[in-house]
């Protein structure tokens, strides 16, 4: 195999990146995460958000007409790139950032992460003005802004609070990423117009959090009850920043300023033009050449590597910022398709991926091992530790032979000492293909598997998952808030945001009741422990590769900007303007 390919191109200048290493951390710490050494000068940060839950925030100060002259340049429409073009815009039912991300600055949230520090766990309010919190931490009481309406001119109410986050939470309806409210959501009550009260199953550390972040819009309840069909872009009916102005699949849209804006002087700019370009070299030259100023989120389809050398190319012009772990790169297994339905021959894959040659080649060296929860936490081993393990460790630089010795002896004891055929599928986003690619070559190597690439594009990607018509896959799952609520979340309960074919466990779904609603952080590190031994060396879906640090590219002219701590928020753009102008 022709590895080479995989490198990021030579250029000469080299720029200060700055890496904001923004977690959220739930009942607990966080540990920071090393630059490469040419990387240098670094920046970081660690968030501990668990502290200040329980206290009353205060909404953000209205923006005067008067300050906006003197904070910033109105005006002007930017071009932003995103990676891929949304399957639909109806947020709730969207499990990819690229639906969401295409849909936040349409509307508002309760409460949402403040995109105007570096404190990336940093909560305030959106449309609540302040809310409180029960001595029991059961009860949460929110006060609405009265000037938020939505585009037709009618009042955003504590109705249509009550409304979302009944909807957001119905077990009946189609909610890979709202629906995460669902574990702690008991009921909610519009106590006058523009008050609600939430009822909470039990004290949740991770509740506040979840509902800061971009799925978790607020929407029309006398819109979405007339029975409008959501997923199309001309029904959206929101509160945001900026509407639609069109829309064209696959090549761009655009939105235009909402100046009833409840927040009085926001937004700056006058409107975005997002055009979908998933080629890296494409992305590369419209960035240096700033056809296009900015990347609208975390995810870009460049590697870190590329990244890197983006804004070696690019100081003085644009900065490449970077943060994380915003999420996890894996193999999935379709575990109703034989012979992945065998659980010996899934944990053969578990064992047999050398998972350290994908982090050098395709991430600088920037990202962790991919055990089944992120390293260096306080639920979770470090990377030293992990590299110890089963299906991690390797000898010599090389993988472990004890682990490919077991791994074939699994395969041959479930009926295949030859080895078989099967079909990687990847989305033509981000790396996949790149990953894709790597696996199939060890898988051959070591197992005498023998796989081709499937590419898809990434909306017929996602429905070929939710059909069943794959076998294995290269995917992603992004962490929506650094705590292990969210990782059980996404990948390791039936019905989780990435786990299509509803694989699961009976003593994994007892530890997430389990730890969820425990208090006592030692106790709770037990649980997941016992968890991550389940993932790592019993069964799973996945086989995690690594976790994540992505980047994102912001022209110097753009003001006020603040890398996110996770890749699910501050991506309704309202509080950046350009200086000098765009």
């Amino acid at each position: 195999m022709d590895l080479d390919r995989f490198k990021t191109p030579k250029r000469l200048l080299l720029i200060p990146v700055l890496m904001i290493l923004a977690f959220i951390i739930a009942c607990g710490g966080a540990a920071s995460t090393s630059m490469p050494t040419s990387a240098a000068p670094v920046a970081t940060s660690t968030i501990v958000a668990s502290e200040a839950i329980g206290s009353p925030k205060a909404a953000p100060t209205a923006v005067s007409q008067q300050a906006v002259v003197d904070m910033g340049k109105r005006g002007g429409v930017i071009p932003m790139q995103t990676y891929a073009a949304p399957a639909h815009w109806y947020v709730w039912e969207c499990a990819s950032l690229s639906c969401m991300q295409n849909g936040a600055p349409l509307y508002n949230m309760l409460i949402e992460y403040n995109p105007e520090t570096a404190d990336g766990g940093d909560l305030r309010g959106d449309l609540a003005t302040l809310w409180e919190v029960s001595a029991d931490g059961r009860a949460l009481t929110f006060h609405l802004d009265e000037n938020a309406r939505w585009w037709d001119g009618k009042p955003v109410t504590a109705e249509d609070v009550v409304f979302s986050l009944d909807m957001m939470t119905d077990p009946d309806e189609i909610r890979p990423r709202a629906g995460q409210l669902k574990p702690y959501y008991e009921s909610s009550t519009a106590v006058d117009a523009y008050t609600v009260e939430v009822k909470l199953k039990f004290a949740a550390a991770a509740f506040l959090p979840y509902l800061g972040t971009d799925y978790m819009k607020i929407m029309p309840k006398h819109h979405l009850e007339s029975g409008v069909d959501m997923k199309l872009w001309e029904n959206q009916l929101g509160s945001g920043p900026f509407k639609l102005l069109n829309y064209e699949r696959d090549v761009s849209y655009e939105y235009f300023r909402n100046d009833d804006y409840f927040k009085e002087g926001r937004p700056y700019w006058d409107g975005i033009k997002a055009f979908v370009i998933s080629d890296h070299g494409t992305i590369i030259a419209a960035l240096e050449s700033q056809q296009v100023l900015m990347t609208n989120s975390m995810v870009s389809n460049l590697s870190n590597g590329e990244a890197l050398e983006l804004g070696k190319a690019t100081v003085g012009q644009g900065t490449v910022y970077f943060g994380g772990p915003v999420g996890t790169a894996g193999l999935q297994i379709n575990t109703k398709v034989a012979p992945f339905d065998d659980i010996r021959v899934r944990h053969a894959l578990q064992l047999a991926i050398h998972r350290q040659p994908l982090i050098t080649i395709l991430s600088a060296e920037m990202d962790s091992l991919g055990g089944a929860f992120p390293p260096n936490f306080w639920f979770s081993p470090t990377d030293d530790e992990l590299a110890q393990l089963p299906g991690f460790r390797e000898l010599d630089g090389e993988k472990h032979p004890d682990d490919i010795a077991e791994a074939r002896r699994l395969l041959a004891e479930a009926g295949f000492p030859d080895g078989f055929k099967t079909v990687v599928t990847a989305r033509t986003a981000v790396e996949y293909v790149d990953i894709a690619q790597l696996l199939v070559d060890q898988l051959d190597r070591f197992l005498n598997i023998k796989a081709s690439v499937k590419p898809m594009e990434s909306a017929a990607g996602y429905a070929a998952y939710a059909s069943g018509d794959w076998e294995i896959a290269a995917q992603g799952n992004g962490l929506m808030i650094m705590d292990p609520d969210a990782v059980f979340g996404g990948l390791y309960l039936k019905d989780s945001t990435r786990n299509y074919s509803h694989w699961e466990n009976e003593r994994l779904n007892e530890i997430y009741k389990l730890q969820t609603s425990e208090l006592d952080q030692e106790k709770r590190r037990e649980l997941i422990f016992e968890a991550a031994d389940i993932l790592q060396n019993v069964d799973n879906q996945w086989v995690g590769l690594y976790w994540s640090m992505r980047s994102w590219y912001v022209d110097d002219r753009i003001q006020n900007f603040h890398v996110s701590a996770t890749l699910f928020n501050q991506l309704k753009h309202e509080h950046l303007w350009c200086d000098p102008a765009c």
